[in-house]
Order: C-alpha cells, then structure tokens, then sequence
C-alpha cells in the first residue's frame, strides 16, 4: 500500500526496500516493538569506545502514525493533482489536512504521557498532530526506548554523532509511532555545485538569454499576484547576499531593482554567502518576477542530511500558509538510510502536494553515477515519485541549440517502484533504439528521473559583487520553479488554484516542453544514458516552452 502507484494498477506492488546501511525492523517481543538497529556502518564510520554522558541533551521525534493510511493519501493527492480527476485543483487546508490525517487528541495525549513517565514534560506538536518534537538526556533516551547510545566518529573527517542501536518501545505506544526520528542515520555530503567550463570567459547565460530560449515575457513594472509565493530552500550556512541580489539586478534584470527576499524562515547573514544560495535567489526571483518570495535556511546540526529533509518538511508541515513553490538544489547519492524514513519523507511531500505546493528539486551532478567497482549505477535522494526532478542542458558549441550536460544525473531510483503517470513515457525510451547501459546496472521498473530539465551551465551570477559562472542542476531547479510562479501567478489571478504537485500534469503534456535529443550523462566508467525524442534519463520530458505551458494551464479547470 505505500507504493506510489497503488489502487492504481490491478497488479499491486509493495514498495521497494532500499539498499540500506540502517534498517528499522520492527519486532514484537514480550510486549515491546523493536526497530534494529545499525546492521553494517557507511564508509569511514566506526562505533567509538566512548559512551556519552548521561546529562547530554538529544532533540529527538515521534514519527506519529496517521489513521488514513498511505493509499488513501496517494489516492488523496491523485484526486487534487490529476486534471483528468473532478476534484483536480481542490487542494486542502492545513486544517483540512489534520481532519483528512485523523491522529486524534488522545494518541498525541498517550505519547506525551509516555514521555513524561521517564521525566520529558515539555514537547511540541505540529499543527496536524503528526509530529512531535522534544528534548531529553541520553539517560532519559536510554530508559524510555530500552536503548544504548554510543558516539560513532567517522575515521576522514573526525566527525563524530551519538546514535543508538535498536531500540523499543511498549507495543501499545508503538503501534502509533512510525520511527522516533534522531536515533538512527548517519550524515553524507551534499550535492555540490559544479564550476562552470567558463569559469576564465564569463557566464554566457543570463536572464535575458533564458527568457528568449523558453519565450518568457521579460519583466517590467509590475504588481504581484495576491497569494502567490516562492522559495528557495538552503542547507546548512547556506545563505544568500541581499547586496548581491541587488547587483544581480542592476546588471541583468533592472525592472527588478529593489525587489527582495521577503521571509527567512531560519537565518540569513551576510557573513556566510554561499555561491548556492544567490543563484538560487538571483534565477528563481528573476525567471519568476515580482513574486512573493522567502528563503528556508535549514541548519545540519542533526548532523544528517536525511533528518535535515525532515526537518525542511517538518517546518513546511506546520505553516498555515507556506510558499506555493519551493526550489531546493541539495541531495546525495541514495542509499545511506533506513527505509521508514525515506518513506516518511515521501509521505511528507505528499502532503505539500495535498495541500497545492511544487517541488523542484535538482537531480544531481553526477551523471548516471558509478560505484567505485564500475559495475552499478548510483542513484540520488531524495527520488520519490512526490517531487519534480530537474535535470540540466548546455548549449552546444557554435550554436543555440539545448543538449543534455553530461553532469546531469538520471537514471531510476532503487527507493520507489515506478509510478504509473511516467510507465508509458518511460516504457517509450527502454523500447526505442537508443544505446542503453548493461540492464544490470540499473533497475528499470524504479522512479524514473529527471521529469524535466533547463539550462544548467554557464550561468552568470553575482557573489561578493563580482560576476561568478557556475553549472549544474543546481542552476536548472530555480530556473523552472521560477517557470511554475508565473504559471500560478495566471491561475490565481484567474480564480483558480495553483498548480500543486505537477508530474501527473507533465507526463500528460509532453507538448510543453522543448524536447532535447542529443547529449549523455557518462560518468567515470559507467555507460551513461543518451538523450532522444520524448522523455530520456538525461533531460527528462525536455525544456520549457512557456507558451505551450500557458496554453495548457489556461485550459485546466
């Protein structure tokens, strides 16, 4: 019943296990539920002989377990995000979202009250009641879930994190709990942004270029569309300069001068601008103009990029108005966790997409990927079916012409099964004539991705006031989140309602889209994929056409 395409198909899969370091395996013994815990560790991690005190303070949560189960909510998002369904457009309420959820006062009552017995009063509870945050000692942690926790030290880095080993809790309060989220996991890095083969000549592509190649209307005096709303979103001391931004302006997009960044949800210093950050503010705020736009700022303190996603969600989650899009260029190689988790997540991007918000996320710089034995494809997290992966082009040499970068991660995800609104496009690709890598380094029944794609290289932006080019998909996801604002901008101006989760949409209208097919993605010495007519792992469903998307969106109900 989690897999993305349940009720869907009369062959009903399960969702697909992941290739796990940590698996939560949940066991009933004499009345107490279990979830194992480390079973192998990631490279470079080892359990250290050292046990942390007793006083140290952990911030840790309860995954609690809705009533509606997971087929009713994919079914739920299916019904608001298909525009062949009735009810498409008919996104709910954070209100709405607790009522549909049915976690009910006396479960959140049951836990807290279970917390207390081991001294942990205080607590915080979202708004639809499916979570609930708190602090508590190592000793405090250790009795209540009949747990050990030890520090583990990554032998590169030094890095050290406290994380338990199995642990339990009494079958009648697990039966509510999906996981308790801080116990288990370990971090991995970032995706990183790449440097632009330009970087000695300058970034050839700027706004203006961007907005010729996808025929967007360039940006004059204008008034934002009430409710309509954006977000880039950063980890870690990620944060974007508001003089850069302005410098960005003044020299490429000038009708946007003294246009801001209205709400930072964390922190925003100058002390700490990143590359990543002002060129998601600079492409996001001028591919989509006079927008009302923020900036989530997601600290990494738990020290585990997978916790930090849920972090991101779990602040999303608990907005009774947040942001209609959201671009977010940060991600790794999948793999490294235990399978409730990702689960989790995804069902938390389900509910972003309940309640009318997009997605895009940047599919990585990694090509195909390659495991350092060269006999497998890597694949990138997060990849559930809930979120729009964005892909990258360049523009050939001598020419105008869009091809796939060769950085552009794709492939197929080994977290989630296919979902049933890409099958046919995908089913097209694997059937043509193209050249595919070995059928053993990949799993073709699993998510495919990138669903779409936009420039990605060399692109000129501004850091401490001088002109940086950068590349890679990080470029490609503000870039069409910004594309998505000036649709919902025409929807609600209209009376209608935004757009929410897209790729039922996209798969639908593969006319939208400028089909891009030359280009690869090899990476080291594993055989990339190359790009074709109609979808391909490389560009996804192609570029915007924004006329075509118009034309589209203005015959949605």
């Amino acid at each position: 019943p989690r897999s993305p395409h349940y009720g869907e198909n009369t062959k009903q899969k399960m969702m697909k296990t992941v290739v796990a370091l940590v698996l939560f395996v949940a066991v009933i013994n004499c009345g107490l539920i279990t979830w194992e815990g480390i079973q192998r560790f990631p490279s470079h991690w080892v359990e250290a002989n050292v046990k942390p005190e007793g006083s140290m303070m952990l911030p840790l949560r309860f995954a609690v377990r809705p009533s509606a189960s997971h087929e009713k909510l994919h079914n739920k998002l299916m019904s608001v995000s298909d525009p062949r369904s009735p009810h498409y457009g008919e996104h709910l309420s954070l209100e709405e979202l607790r009522d549909f959820l049915d976690i009910k006062p006396e479960i959140i009552n049951e836990l807290q009250n279970y917390l207390s017995e081991f001294g942990v009063y205080e607590s915080e509870v979202t708004l639809a009641r499916d979570w609930i945050s708190f602090k508590a000692t190592v000793e405090q942690i250790e009795a209540m879930f009949k747990t050990k926790l030890r520090f583990y030290l990554n032998t590169v880095t030094q890095e050290s994190i406290v994380r338990a080993s199995g642990y339990s809790l009494p079958e009648g309060i697990a039966q509510n709990v999906e996981f308790v989220a801080g116990l288990h996991g370990f971090p991995f890095k970032q995706l990183t942004l790449q440097s632009s083969k330009k970087s000695m000549i300058g970034g050839s592509v700027t706004p203006a270029v961007i907005y010729d190649m996808y025929q967007i209307t360039k940006p004059t005096s204008s008034t934002p569309v009430q409710g309509n709303s954006q977000a880039i979103v950063e980890f870690g001391l990620n944060w974007y300069s508001e003089s850069d931004l302005q410098d960005f302006y003044q020299k490429y997009a000038s009708p946007l001068e003294g246009e801001t960044l209205t709400q930072v949800y964390g922190e925003n210093k100058d002390l700490f601008t990143s590359i990543e950050a002002n060129l998601d503010a600079q492409y996001m705020t001028s591919t989509g103009p006079f927008t009302n736009s923020s900036v989530y700022t997601v600290s990494l303190d738990s020290g585990n990029t997978v916790d930090a996603f849920l972090d991101y969600t779990y602040i999303v989650g608990n907005q009774t108005q947040p942001p209609l899009v959201h671009s977010i260029s940060f991600g790794e190689y999948g793999g490294k966790y235990d399978n409730a988790t990702v689960q989790r997540l995804a069902q938390e991007f389900q509910k972003m997409g309940v309640r009318g918000i997009s997605v895009m996320l940047a599919s990585g710089d990694n090509g195909v990927g390659c495991n350092i034995r060269c006999t497998s494809e890597e694949f990138d997290f997060p990849s559930n079916p809930y979120i729009t992966m964005v892909g990258a082009t360049r523009l050939a040499v001598n020419s105008n012409e869009e091809v796939g970068a060769t950085f552009s991660s794709g492939g197929f995800s080994r977290d989630f099964w296919q979902p049933s609104w890409q099958s046919d496009a995908v089913e097209g690709y694997l059937n043509s004539n193209v050249s595919l890598p070995p059928a053993s380094f990949y799993d073709a029944n699993g998510r495919a991705y990138p669903d779409i794609s936009a420039i990605g290289q060399d692109l000129a932006i501004i850091v401490r006031g001088k002109e940086s080019p950068v590349a890679g998909t990080s470029c490609s996801a503000p870039i069409t989140a910004g594309v998505i604002s000036n649709l919902n901008a025409y929807r609600l101006s209209n009376g209608k309602a935004p757009l929410g989760f897209l790729n039922p949409l996209l798969y639908q209208h593969p006319e939208m889209f400028n089909d891009i097919t030359s280009g690869d993605n090899s990476y080291n010495c594993c055989q990339g994929f190359e790009a074709s007519e109609g979808w391909d792992p490389v560009t996804g469903l192609g570029t915007p056409n924004y006329p075509e998307m118009l034309k589209v969106v203005q015959s949605l109900s």
